[in-house]
Order: C-alpha cells, then structure tokens, then sequence
C-alpha cells in the first residue's frame, strides 16, 4: 500500500505530517497504521495540528526545523 507524506527529509529518514482538519478529522486510525508502517522501516515522524494561531504556528515550525536539523544518533 502506497503512503503519500506531507514532507519527506530522505537524508535523515524523517517525516513531517500536518494534521488539518479536512484530511485527518476521521483518519485516526489510518495514520496509527501509517505510523507505524513508517516507524517500521526506520522513520521519525512529526505531527502537527492545524491552528489559526499565528503564535502556536510560529511554535510548531521552529519544532519542524528543530526535529530535521537534530542529528541521527545512527
């Protein structure tokens, strides 16, 4: 089964999903199984949620650059 990714670092094999209401509302358990598909093959995912504050998306993109910039303790 195909899974399409928001963002994909392939050099530090890690994700990042935007978790929007329209795409995720009724998609919990799908993205358990994609989570668990990519953990499996050796992917860090970040989550982030949909928010209409300017302060908590400043927030979760410094946390996006933060989670691709960290070194892979590999």
């Amino acid at each position: 089964k195909r899974i399409y990714l928001d963002f994909l670092h392939i050099p530090s094999k890690k994700v990042i999903e935007f978790d929007g209401k329209y795409w995720h509302e009724f998609q919990e358990e799908q993205d358990k199984y994609r989570d668990y598909a990519l953990k499996t093959m050796g992917y860090k995912i970040l989550r982030i949620p949909e928010t209409y504050n300017k302060r908590l998306w400043d927030k979760y993109l410094d946390n996006a650059v933060k989670f691709i910039s960290e070194s892979n303790p590999s």
